[in-house]
């Protein structure tokens, strides 16, 4: 399970433009959540940044205004500072897989 210190897995540098994963996670037992939400992060670490973060600290990532949710999970992927998609709720795996494919585009390399 993913401890509340401020949690950051960089993406490799390989001239892609990347996209900021950022969890803000809500209260309660979210380790199934997390196990689905950590091997989607795998798979696209190569055009990826993965932080988990306290909802007051997104200011750090932009300065756009972001619903988060306190009873439910929260994603929210940035891009040079622009929100590109963000989503609430303990969703599958499927899902998270495609709201990351839909922020970093089609062309996306994933393994």
């Amino acid at each position: 399970m993913l401890s509340n210190a401020l949690i950051r897995i960089p993406a490799p540098d390989h001239g892609l433009q990347q996209v900021d994963v950022i969890y803000v996670p809500s209260l309660g037992d979210l380790r199934r959540y997390e196990t689905r939400l950590l091997a989607v992060v795998g798979r696209f670490r190569e055009r990826i940044r993965f932080t988990k973060a306290r909802a007051g600290e997104l200011s750090r990532f932009t300065r756009e205004h972001v619903f988060v949710s306190r009873t439910v999970p929260n994603l929210v992927l940035v891009r040079c500072g622009e929100v590109v998609a963000h989503a609430v709720g303990d969703l599958p795996k499927t899902e998270l897989e495609a709201v990351v494919r839909a922020a970093i585009g089609r062309g996306a390399a994933s393994r």
